[in-house]
């Protein structure tokens, strides 16, 4: 799966740097520059081995983060072939990254799209030296990570290795869990009244926040999710911050739910929020110390005004659902599985504006017959055993996605095609 135009664009937009995200001016990928491209290489194993992969930009100013574009030179000598060459000498076990170039505002950049490890980290095999002292550059052995301060080290505490070491077992209890699916039952739910009033309340006061941050006059996803019993499972706003960071899904190039880097995200009297409003892109979200979610962002395509120029309807990528609900159950499993230990929780998915719009396909080789909703509002409300989660995410947003898809009377969308696009998605994730 490649990164959009559109994604692209965001990403040069952020001008702030993170784990997952590092700017760089412009290199020359060549057997000269060898100490300069063995620290990109350092870099992607450090990100191979962060929480949700990362992007490295080429063509970025490095002080105010300018996107300036690459010379015709680096341009020409980039390729996802000896990038990949290099990488593979020194990777263990050995993975691939992407390398994407596109001409952006009539600028060329250059993007490496990294995933996560899959199963297990990635260990750098061979030492290498460059340069006019010979340093070493990379270090055999050698666990490299993405630090807080967004720079690509060896993991030297007993805590980072703890953490990595976990995330790796985490991975391997999932394919446990997948295998004994079918034997997986979980408790029937019983929905909790009395939940349901104390929730309500913290819905209302989200709904009042939310309002102000994203109108609806366009298009819209909205989410609501909280565990089936409630309590304070949060102790402090910091501790909500800290859960929507280790639990957020970055696999397209865009966080969800999205944290604000530029102010926007703080603390409020029952948890923490953050909004965005970026041209005619508006996002928030509020989590509560009950574990309740409200998050709620404009379609994508009404915001590039995407429409079906003949009949003048609005559109909605059918491929944007599967990726969009199957990311919203991943999250949903990082959280209330691996962060909260909920046994179950209940979630509810919303579409606005829908009514007259028609599914689309923006990939060149997917095609699709009219499927058009009658819907003004698409609800989905679903109670889930937060083990399904573990068992497969993928299955539960299959569900829903069908769902969603039969309210625009596509009433016989294909397993197989459905389970291939998240494939597609979940794959350059390590997932």
């Amino acid at each position: 799966m490649s990164l959009t135009d559109s994604e692209i664009k965001t990403l040069l937009e952020e001008k702030n740097e993170t784990p997952n995200l590092d700017y760089k001016q412009e290199i020359i990928w060549e057997k000269s520059n060898r100490e300069a491209c063995l620290e990109i290489i350092k870099d992607i194993l450090a990100m191979a081995n962060t929480r949700n992969g990362g992007r490295i930009i080429f063509g970025v100013t490095d002080n105010d983060f300018e996107f300036m574009g690459v010379g015709e030179e680096a341009w020409k000598q980039f390729d996802v072939t000896p990038v990949n060459e290099l990488l593979h000498r020194y990777a263990d076990p050995i993975f691939t990254c992407s390398v994407i170039k596109r001409v952006i505002e009539d600028k060329k950049v250059v993007v490496i799209d990294v995933p996560e490890f899959n199963e297990v980290p990635i260990l750098c095999k061979e030492s290498a030296f460059a340069g006019q002292n010979n340093k070493e550059v990379l270090r055999k052995g050698a666990l490299y990570v993405r630090t807080a301060k967004c720079s690509s080290e060896a993991i030297s505490s007993v805590e980072d290795m703890r953490s990595i070491l976990g995330r790796g077992l985490t991975k391997k209890s999932d394919e446990l869990f997948q295998s004994i699916q079918k034997l997986i039952t979980g408790k029937p739910l019983v929905p909790d009244k009395d939940a349901n009033n104390h929730y309500q309340a913290e819905i209302k006061q989200a709904h009042e926040y939310l309002d102000k941050v994203v109108k609806e006059d366009l298009g819209y996803w909205k989410i609501i999710s909280y565990p089936s019993t409630y309590e304070s499972r949060l102790t402090t706003q910091a501790e909500a911050g800290q859960a929507i960071e280790e639990a957020k899904v970055l696999l397209r190039g865009w966080d969800f739910p999205h944290i604000d880097t530029h102010g926007n995200t703080t603390n409020f009297n029952k948890g923490k929020q953050s909004f965005l409003k970026w041209e005619r892109h508006e996002e928030g979200w509020q989590l509560y110390q009950s574990g309740l979610l409200v998050w709620k962002k404009y379609f994508w395509e009404d915001i590039e005004g995407q429409r079906n120029q003949k009949e003048n309807r609005p559109l909605l990528s059918f491929v944007g659902v599967i990726y969009s609900v199957t990311e919203y159950m991943l999250f949903f499993k990082r959280l209330y599985a691996e962060k909260l230990n909920v046994e179950s929780i209940r979630v509810q998915i919303e579409l606005g504006k829908c009514n007259n719009r028609q599914l689309a396909s923006f990939e060149s080789m997917a095609h699709i017959w009219e499927y058009i909703s009658g819907e003004d509002k698409i609800m989905i409300e679903k109670d889930i055993n937060v083990v399904e989660l573990q068992a497969s995410f993928q299955d539960v947003a299959k569900d829903i996605i069908k769902n969603i898809f039969m309210l625009f009377n596509w009433n016989d969308p294909a397993d197989s095609m459905i389970e291939g696009w998240q494939k597609k998605l979940t794959e350059r994730g390590g997932i």
